[in-house]
């Protein structure tokens, strides 16, 4: 993601930020840093969901290939060897189709666990958007405060000589008559 950093012009001197943006940019670097974390590590169970499911999938194709071998042997239900209430006289079968089913389960809890992750890193994606929006909402307003204060600062003086030469243009006729009554 891209961090927002208020550029200078080079006669503008640097945007000092108020403690509450710095930290709020922190807490931001922080969030990014954890949410691409998270990613890693889902990246990571996906590499090994994958290897888990090329895994399940030689196991099925040793089970399809000795299939054949026990359908011609005179399976007599209608399965051919799919079910585990197929040929009693072969352990192995119902066995390797009691892995078959328990890896299926592991496969479809993994998944639901990966499928909750996304969201969640989603969920969290959109948290550190909208704490990005409000950082970048209030640089700006810091950045025009400061543009007001800056330009307000230059009128305010001379507004302040402005005002003692008027002072002066109203205090001289008093001044000149107290001269003459005291005097």
């Amino acid at each position: 993601m891209h961090m927002n950093t208020p550029t200078m012009s080079p006669t503008e001197e640097p945007v000092s930020l108020d403690s509450e943006t710095q930290k709020l940019l922190a807490a931001l670097e922080r969030d990014r840093r954890r949410v691409q974390d998270d990613q890693d590590a889902i990246r990571t169970q996906e590499q090994n969901l994958r290897e888990y499911e090329a895994r399940l999938r030689a196991l099925q194709e040793e089970i399809d290939r000795l299939r054949p071998r026990q359908s011609a042997g005179g399976s007599a239900s209608g399965l051919g060897g799919h079910g585990m209430s197929g040929s009693s006289s072969d352990p192995v079968l119902p066995a390797g189709w009691e892995k078959l089913h328990r890896a299926r389960e592991l496969l479809e809890a993994e998944q639901a666990h990966l499928r909750d992750d996304r969201m969640a890193v989603h969920d969290r994606e959109a948290a550190v958007k909208s704490r990005e929006e409000v950082v970048t909402l209030r640089e700006k307003q810091l950045a025009e405060r400061e543009a007001v204060l800056a330009a307000g600062a230059k009128p305010s003086a001379a507004r302040a000589d402005q005002m003692s030469s008027l002072a002066k243009l109203t205090r001289t006729p008093f001044h000149l008559a107290r001269l003459v009554l005291r005097g």
